[in-house]
């Protein structure tokens, strides 16, 4: 049975591009995207328990990725 760090770095190798991808899609600059790909990982492996159970990866990904944009539109000055 896999631990969770090789799950994870699985869940990684899976996911990461295609997270990548549609978080330049989502805020156009593509170091923020990065940024938020590291954050939105960051926060999957701290909750994993809650990961494992989703349905979909993919989508909790992009939930969290977004809520990372979100966060850092408002802070940046208009």
């Amino acid at each position: 049975m896999p631990n969770r760090d090789q799950e994870f770095t699985r869940l990684v190798a899976a996911e990461g591009r295609k997270l990548l991808a549609f978080t330049r899609r989502s805020c156009g600059d593509g170091t923020d995207a990065e940024d938020v790909v590291q954050e939105a990982f960051a926060l999957a492996f701290g909750s994993w328990h809650q990961l494992a159970q989703a349905e979909s990866a993919r989508a909790w990904l992009e939930v969290a990725a977004l809520g990372y944009l979100f966060a850092r539109l408002r802070v940046e000055p208009a």
